[in-house]
């Protein structure tokens, strides 16, 4: 911006470097607090509602500001803001996903916002998404933030005294004026307020109300909340309104102009890519073919003689695949990068040998082809660990990995034969792939297939640890799940080894680690209390495990278990328990 449009946008930066902190302080206690926002009736997910009043603010703040090409719609511009919000409603809908999943969900969906701030106020190097995104994305990151740490209370500073800054506007009297008229109000006040007891209260009210408001303020989360705000809203003020600052100053190269800038640097000769591609593509052939044929073998030699891969012994197998892909393509894509870069195109008078028709065109596609071989063979090999031993959040994340560099090994397989964008391609794939992922109930598939894998045979226990991290207690599927353990017969002969604080968690998933409530009964029929168990020995009968977090399912001493256990849309596990503490069976109660 220049001098005339930072002056006439200085009332922006004011209003924006205001709101930034009550949005700095909505996403420190909503979010790293863990408080959604509404009535205990109505609750609306804070993640949701941070990205909705952040987008809404990037796009009032970009278009306000009418900086040239800052604000533009376009269908990048739609694109992204769709991913955003898309990555918003699966962290409503679903909450953070469990294990490495969840990580990288939360870590894209800041990046994705970063990003998008970029694309609104028309930060990006080439003016879209292109190879230059890495840099795009750390320039937005950290050095826009960096060079304007100091924009928000210069903004504060300049709104505040612009009005006295104006002319016919004499600042002193009106200083003073207000500090007679505050004097004399309260004087006032004072005086009114002896005569009228009723319009003494109102001042009372009033003044006990402000001393309310700054005694809730100092009390539990809201200090450190309102102290971490600070520095967010300062961070993501001189991000947003940052660029819009420097934007006119950003660096800025076209495909043509990035094109012509290398020709000085293109001398490395054709027969230098023939030779290096080609021992590249025969050695992948011969070490294909033999990972190949050692899949072949243990797939075989597994199905005849009735055995499979031990669990470290599949671990191993699909981890070394992923990691061989990774390298594997990070090689080739450094090969085609470079070749397609420096190969010679004598001062762009011929076109670049590689995308020419000719038989290092062909050997380039052969070699193309061999990343999406490597591709293939990881999809195989950790398919065969997830059908050996079921779905975990990393198994669910690295199987979408490898699929999403599947199709972008594809796409730069076709990029050696027909011209496209092929990076902005790669990346659309992956972001709108991933935001799939996310929206999907991955923590209900994982819990599914334990239980089905338990429930086939397949497995002779559940995998709790898992399941606990996957929120099982916490669902609301969580009844019929339980009625899929008891008819699976996975409660019966189960020992319950601790009942001295029966009265606070159910013994059965204590061992699982499963925590909920339980009610314990006499033989007699009558409740057994806390204080009881440590001196009855006869606690044999049924144990009432109720499955609703948060719920009670017997409220007082007088209530009989049988008619109180119940409660609407509320479920209840009956075991009955041996004098021995082993499990004989297991009944859910609606």
């Amino acid at each position: 911006m220049n001098t005339g449009k930072t002056n006439a946008n200085e009332p922006l930066l004011f209003t924006a470097a205001l709101l930034s902190y009550p949005i700095a302080y909505f996403y420190i206690h909503a979010l790293l607090f863990n408080e959604n926002i509404g009535t205990p009736g109505i609750q609306i997910p804070s993640a949701l509602l941070f990205t909705v009043i952040f987008m809404t603010a990037v796009e009032v703040v970009s278009r306000l500001a009418r900086h040239e090409g800052a604000g533009r719609t376009s269908r990048e511009h739609l694109f992204w803001g769709m991913i955003l919000a898309a990555q918003g409603a699966a962290l409503a809908i679903h909450g953070m996903h469990s294990g490495s999943l969840g990580i990288w969900q939360i870590f894209l969906w800041h990046m994705t916002a970063i990003y998008y701030t970029a694309v609104c106020t028309d930060m990006l190097t080439a003016g879209r998404t292109s190879v230059f995104l890495p840099a795009d994305v750390l320039t937005q990151m950290f050095a826009v933030p960096v060079m304007n740490v100091l924009l928000r209370i210069k903004s504060l500073i300049k709104g505040i005294v612009r009005p006295f800054r104006a002319k016919r506007r004499p600042s002193v009297p009106v200083v003073l004026s207000i500090a007679a008229a505050a004097g004399v109000v309260l004087f006032a006040w004072s005086q009114l307020a002896a005569a009228d007891r009723n319009f003494g209260r109102i001042g009372s009210s009033f003044f006990k109300g402000i001393g309310s408001f700054f005694r809730q303020l100092f009390r539990g989360s809201q200090m450190p909340a309102i102290l971490l705000s600070i520095p967010v809203g300062c961070y993501l003020f001189a991000m947003v309104c940052g660029s819009l600052v420097i934007s006119g100053r950003r660096l800025k190269i076209s495909e043509d102009n990035f094109r012509d800038n290398m020709e000085p640097m293109r001398r490395v000769p054709a027969f230098s890519a023939g030779i290096v591609m080609g021992a590249l593509t025969a050695v992948y052939v011969v070490f294909f073919s033999l990972q190949a044929a050692e899949l072949f073998l243990i797939l075989t030699r597994g199905g005849s003689s009735g055995q499979v891969l031990s669990a470290p012994s599949a671990s191993e197998f699909a981890r070394n695949g992923f990691q061989e892909l990774c390298r594997i393509l990070i090689l080739n894509f450094c090969v085609l990068g470079f070749f397609g870069f420096f190969l010679d195109t004598e001062h762009g008078k011929i076109q670049n040998p590689l995308r020419s028709r000719g038989p290092l065109h062909l050997l380039t596609g052969i070699f193309a082809l061999s990343g999406i071989g490597f591709t293939l063979l990881a999809i195989l090999k950790i398919y065969v660990y997830i059908h050996l031993y079921g779905f975990t959040a990393r198994r669910v994340l690295s199987f979408w990995f490898v699929a999403t560099l599947l199709i972008v090994s594809v796409l730069a397989l076709v990029r050696i034969f027909r011209k496209f964008h092929a990076v902005p391609a790669a990346v659309f794939v992956m972001a709108a792939s991933f935001v799939i992922l996310v929206l999907s109930d991955v923590d209900g598939g994982i819990i599914h297939g334990e239980i089905s894998r338990y429930e086939d045979g397949r497995d002779s226990h559940l995998a709790m640890t898992e399941l606990d991290g996957c929120g099982f207690t916490n669902r609301r599927d969580l009844a019929d799940n339980t009625q899929r353990l008891i008819d699976a017969g996975w409660f019966t002969g189960m020992v319950s080894e601790s009942v001295n604080d029966g009265a606070q968690r159910c013994t059965i998933y204590d061992v699982q680690n499963l925590y909920t409530r339980q009610i314990w009964y006499k033989e007699d029929g009558t409740r057994l209390y806390a204080d009881e168990l440590g001196s009855y020995a006869g606690y044999a009968g049924a144990v009432y495990a109720e499955m609703i977090p948060g719920e009670e399912a017997v409220s007082s001493r007088e209530a009989s278990g049988q008619e109180q256990k119940l409660h609407a849309g509320a479920a209840t596990l009956l075991l009955t328990i041996r004098k021995d503490g082993v499990v004989t069976s297991a009944k859910l109660i609606r």
